[in-house]
């Protein structure tokens, strides 16, 4: 692990402690490593293990990674038709969901999301949502979850991107489970070095394309473990969510 992976564990920790009403700056990186970080409070030391989740699998049986790169061409492609249309600058995020998408598909999506931006642009400074799950009696491609655009007062050029991966609830389980069971594996390492721990879980931050949210209406019970409790941090640190709480 680089120091800088560590040092944003170790931010991450801290992010987790705050969550659980414990005083961030208490948090002390462990130096046996195991659990990744403590908190020595009066009465117990509390420990705080934090582990990546890495997108791997397929959909549909097609790699996870092959999905994002067509979304993200899908982007590139939107973007550049936007702008030879002359459409005013802006920042646009398109979120997908896990339906494959085929190359051959490409410019049709692209072309009704540069319609739906245009058609739609909001005035400098202003923002405007489309999101799929509130519309009925709507012809849209059938993989997009939702499309975000804002218009900065001092933006120059446009910029259209992936915030993030959607995952089907079938692969994230499965996901979850495996994180959770390996780190059940190590729990009784990790309590020698405190009274009880926490798992934090988050998505890996070290490949864009893999960072994700736990959508609100996902279900999840997280399979039998002796950590204290398991809890998730959304890749852009806006929220922790315990998990099967």
């Amino acid at each position: 692990m680089t120091p800088e992976e560590r040092q944003m564990e170790f931010a991450q920790a801290k992010s987790l402690a705050g969550h659980l009403g414990l005083d961030p700056a208490a948090v002390v990186n462990n130096s046996a490593s195991f659990p990744d970080a403590l908190i020595r409070l009066p009465l117990e030391t509390i420990g705080i293990e934090v582990t990546r989740l890495h997108r791997e699998g397929s959909i549909d049986g097609r790699p996870v990674i092959a999905l994002e790169s067509e979304q993200e061409k899908t982007i590139s492609i939107a973007m550049e038709k936007y702008t030879e249309a002359g459409g005013s600058p802006v920042c646009v995020a398109v979120y997908f969901n896990s339906e494959v998408l085929y190359s051959k598909n490409r410019h049709v999506v692209a072309e009704w999301l540069v319609e739906l931006v245009r058609s739609n642009c909001p005035d400098p400074g202003g923002q405007y949502e489309w999101d799929s799950r509130s519309i009925e009696g709507y012809d849209y491609p059938t993989c997009l979850i939702s499309v975000s655009a804002f218009r900065s007062r001092s933006m120059a050029k446009s910029h259209w991107h992936q915030p993030k991966a959607a995952w089907s609830s079938s692969g994230l389980a499965e996901a979850l489970d495996i994180a959770i069971v390996s780190k059940q594996g190590k729990i009784s390492e990790y309590l020698s070095h405190c009274d009880k721990c926490y798992l934090l879980l988050v998505s890996d931050w070290t490949i864009s394309s893999m960072c994700f949210e736990i959508p609100d209406d996902f279900k999840y019970a997280p399979p039998v473990n002796d950590f204290e409790d398991v809890y998730f941090l959304s890749s852009y640190g806006r929220e922790i969510k315990k998990l099967g709480g």
